[in-house]
C-alpha cells in the first residue's frame, strides 16, 4: 500500500473533525436532557417539599452508532411505591433530535426533542401518531394519569 504522507495526514485530520462533531452533538444531547429534568423538578417542586414525590436523578449508559458509549441523565420520580422513569433513549430519532421514554407500571409514552420549537420536547402517542407540547400543564396531566 502506497500512501504519501499528505494524504495521510490529511486523512487523519478529517477523522479528528469528524470526531470532535459527534463530541459537539453529544455535549448539546445532553444539556438538553438536563434543561428537560431540571424544568420537571421545577414544576414538581411544590410536591417534593410537601414530601409528597420524591425525585432521584440517576445516569443511564447509552451506545448509539455515531456517538459511541456514553453517559446520560435519568430522573425517577417516586410516589409512593409507584415509579415514573425518565430515561434517555438516544439522541439519533427518526423526526426528532432525541428521544426520552417516560415509563411506568401503566407503559411507556415518549418525548420527542426539537431544539427547533420554542418548547422543545413533546409527547408522542405512537398509537394515534399524534404529538403534544410538553410544558408543565401536559406533564403535570401525564403525571397524574400514571400515578392513578
Amino acid at each position: 500500500m502506497n500512501i504519501s504522507t499528505e494524504k495521510f495526514l490529511s486523512f487523519l485530520r478529517r477523522e479528528k473533525e469528524e470526531k470532535e462533531k459527534w463530541v459537539d452533538v453529544k455535549a448539546k444531547w445532553v444539556d438538553a436532557l438536563c434543561l428537560l429534568y431540571s424544568k420537571i423538578k421545577e414544576w414538581l417542586k411544590d410536591a417534593v417539599e410537601d414530601g409528597l414525590l420524591e425525585v432521584t436523578d440517576k445516569t443511564v449508559e447509552l451506545v448509539e452508532d455515531e456517538l459511541g458509549p456514553y453517559q446520560a441523565p435519568g430522573i425517577v420520580i417516586r410516589f409512593g411505591e409507584k415509579d415514573i422513569e425518565f430515561r434517555p433513549g438516544g439522541r439519533f430519532v427518526l423526526g426528532a433530535r432525541g428521544r426520552v421514554d417516560i415509563r411506568s407500571d401503566k407503559g411507556v409514552v415518549s418525548l420527542l426533542h426539537d431544539s427547533s420549537k420554542i418548547q422543545g420536547w413533546s409527547l408522542f402517542d405512537a398509537g394515534t401518531m399524534e404529538q403534544k407540547v410538553f410544558d408543565q400543564e401536559s406533564c403535570l396531566a401525564l403525571f397524574e394519569e400514571l400515578l392513578s
